[in-house]
């Protein structure tokens, strides 16, 4: 809270409430004899905002002070909300994952998944699979669109087509697996502007093709590839049964392969 004179007071309740103009119900909240003034922290646009405040009343109902009022024992602004998702082991799931902004860690290791979106909008992403999963993925979807996203072990998430997209940022990721690929992949990846860096195991045999823009940076593919036409291939391309396609679109920054 703050006084006319702008000066903080310390008071650290803070008003959970909904309304359909935020910077008019701030100013109807100033306009008292009261030295001190209301000042908006946050406003979030949901679908049904009288549900989620109830909803946010009863899980702050603790620190309720009065009415909508409630205690806020973190006056550090760097502090942050914290949302834990447990998924079950045991059966089959389907996962549509939308995130808005932050920091983003999602483990999918030894689960049943059976389709699997995800969109970031904005922040830093780390997604991993540390372990197989269970079931096969027909088609695996991620996009990012605006800041950084890290995949580590993408091949245990079983997968037979994958589209990455991101728009302006850093991709990371690993396709390694702790299993052997028992069917072709395919996978699309595309980073409009960024840095691009992939991670593919030296035993699976790899085709991949590379969109080049016109304002391309720097491209780094190492001399484990060889190349025929448009395609580069894997040494061990004509050796091993079962092949994944990579489909790359780097856009304006750089793409580095990297084998281990």
């Amino acid at each position: 809270h703050y006084d006319v004179l702008n000066r903080e007071i310390g008071i650290s309740d803070k008003k959970i409430g909904l309304s359909i103009d935020p910077i008019s119900r701030e100013q109807s909240l100033t306009k008292t004899k009261s030295p001190i003034r209301y000042r908006i922290v946050a406003v979030y646009k949901v679908d049904n905002m009288r549900k989620v405040e109830k909803m946010l009343h009863s899980i702050l109902d603790s620190r309720r002070v009065f009415g909508e009022w409630f205690k806020d024992d973190d006056e550090d602004e760097k502090s942050t909300a914290r949302l834990i998702v447990e998924l079950p082991t045991d059966v089959p799931i389907e996962i549509y994952c939308k995130t808005k902004a932050g920091e983003t860690e999602i483990e999918l290791g030894d689960l049943h998944i059976v389709e699997l979106t995800l969109k970031v909008l904005a922040g830093e992403t780390f997604l991993a699979f540390s372990e197989p999963n269970h079931e096969k993925i027909k088609e695996l979807k991620i996009e990012s669109k605006i800041g950084k996203l890290i995949v580590e072990k993408l091949g245990n998430a079983n997968f037979e087509y994958a589209e990455i997209k991101g728009n302006i940022g850093e991709l990371s990721i690993d396709f390694s697996a702790d299993y052997e690929i028992k069917y072709d992949r395919d996978i699309d990846m595309s980073l409009n502007i960024g840095q691009t860096r992939l991670y593919l195991p030296e035993e699976e045999a790899f085709k991949f093709s590379v969109s080049k823009f016109l304002f391309f940076s720097d491209l780094n593919i190492p001399c484990d590839f060889y190349k025929e036409g448009r395609y580069y291939y894997s040494e061990n391309f004509d050796d091993v049964k079962y092949k994944t396609h990579l489909s790359i679109s780097p856009g304006m920054g750089s793409l580095d392969i990297r084998v281990r």
